[in-house]
């Protein structure tokens, strides 16, 4: 088994590079959104001082029904959106297609290109990159939980009281 520093990151760079991640992963076509972990550069230090930086980031982990390629991590640097709305109970949230494709001087990961609405998501970044995470199918978190994270609750139909 591959330890996460042994997994070899790829750089999109250009047009050929996003049109062959978009090969190795059959266009992430029965595709599911497994997880996503943010982080800013803002933080609080020791003497309670805030420290304001406006870099954003985003890890995405998309596990696939593919067996060349099971499970890819994509890492978005600089993010100037993320668009998600998790579906209603009785929709699938799986992706049919999705594409990645520059966008003036962003790239943009979205499963519904050139149609965007409401219900996309969207994620465009100044920079991208991916690798392949095909042992990390399942349930198990990997990207933002870490020893000692709280049990989360799990997911409850809730609807809301007509009163």
């Amino acid at each position: 088994m591959q330890s996460d520093s042994d997994l070899q990151w790829f750089k999109v760079e250009t047009g050929a590079d996003a049109d062959h991640l978009m090969d190795k992963v059959g266009g992430f076509h029965d595709g599911c959104i497994r997880e996503f972990y943010s982080w800013t550069g803002h933080f609080v230090d020791e003497s309670l001082s805030m420290h304001a930086d406006p870099r954003a980031n985003l890890r995405l982990l998309i596990q696939l029904q593919w067996k060349h390629m099971r499970a890819v991590e994509l890492v978005f640097g600089g993010v100037a959106l993320l668009h998600w709305t998790p579906s209603p109970p009785e929709c699938s949230d799986d992706i049919s297609d999705a594409w990645v494709v520059r966008h003036g001087d962003l790239w943009m990961w979205t499963d519904n290109w050139p149609e965007w609405n409401a219900s996309s998501v969207c994620v465009q970044s100044r920079e991208l990159w991916w690798r392949d995470a095909s042992e990390w199918l399942g349930p198990t978190s990997r990207l933002g939980l870490v020893h000692g994270s709280p049990t989360l609750i799990p997911y409850v139909d809730f609807v809301p009281s007509q009163d």
